[in-house]
Formats: C-alpha cells, structure tokens, sequence
C-alpha cells in the first residue's frame, strides 16, 4: 500500500521521501519509483520512527514536509 501511495504522489509530482527500518530496502524502494518515475524527486530516509534517534536521524534528512502518509503494519 505504502509503494502504491508513494507512485501516485511521485506521479502527481511530489517530493517523495520513503522510510523504512531496513536501508537496503528502503533504498531498494525508492531506486524503484526513481526508475518509474526519472523526473520525480526520490528521498531514500532509512530509520525507525519508533525511537527518538531514529526520528531525528530522518527529519534531519528530510525538506519541509506537506503531506505525511504513516503505513505501519502492525
């Protein structure tokens, strides 16, 4: 859900920033959507959002956010 809703933004035009906990498949996702989308804006933003670290880690990283889509498989 999270890749189909990070498509339609990249394709409406959108910065697009992905986060997960794993950097390898974070960065995976967002080579993907960079592939599909070669004028798009793509942010990979590795971290877990669960510890304040990690929070900082990625809002460090990332531009003036507009829209914020949390996908959390519980």
């Amino acid at each position: 859900i999270g890749a189909a809703i990070a498509a339609g933004l990249a394709e409406a035009g959108a910065r697009v920033a992905v986060n997960g906990r794993d950097a390898a498949r974070t960065e995976a996702a967002a080579a993907s959507l960079r592939e599909r989308f070669p004028d798009a804006e793509i942010l990979a933003a590795p971290g877990d959002l669960a510890s304040d670290e990690g929070l900082t880690q990625v809002l460090d990283r990332l531009p003036r956010t507009d829209i914020l889509v949390n996908n959390l498989g519980i």
